[in-house]
């Protein structure tokens, strides 16, 4: 399960889409219906200012609760400017100009934080 924010007005800025709850109702299904057989995968994006507020964090954590043993980790993805050049080939805008790369420390932190909240955490290192 790929979110954005937690927050819908976060979703519209960032994402343009209106909400993830498509996704998280998934997460839900999979959860009512193929646990404990069937784990999901749950990937969050750092961006800064965004995506690692106390606001989203506390929510991932609720979701991933809530999920309960149908989550095998979630991967936390910090943001990189690897999709910029297929922004530019494609000829759109590029939703982040400007963004620097999420710090690997920053992320380490963020990383932490969940681990001591007994969120199963991998980081992915780019």
């Amino acid at each position: 399960l790929c979110f954005k924010p937690m927050n819908k007005k976060l979703n519209v800025d960032i994402a343009e889409t209106l909400s993830d709850e498509g996704v998280k109702q998934m997460g839900r299904y999979i959860r009512d219906h193929y646990a404990p057989r069937v784990k999901v995968l749950v990937r969050w994006v750092l961006l800064e200012g965004y995506t690692d507020t106390t606001e989203e964090l506390d929510a991932l954590v609720h979701y991933y609760n809530e999920l309960g043993n149908t989550v095998a980790h979630v991967e936390l993805l910090p943001y990189h400017e690897l999709s910029k050049e297929k922004c530019t080939y494609l000829h759109l805008d590029y939703p982040f100009e400007g963004m620097a790369p999420y710090s690997l420390d920053d992320a380490k932190a963020i990383q932490a934080k969940l681990e001591g909240l007994g969120v199963k955490i991998i980081l992915s290192e780019i």
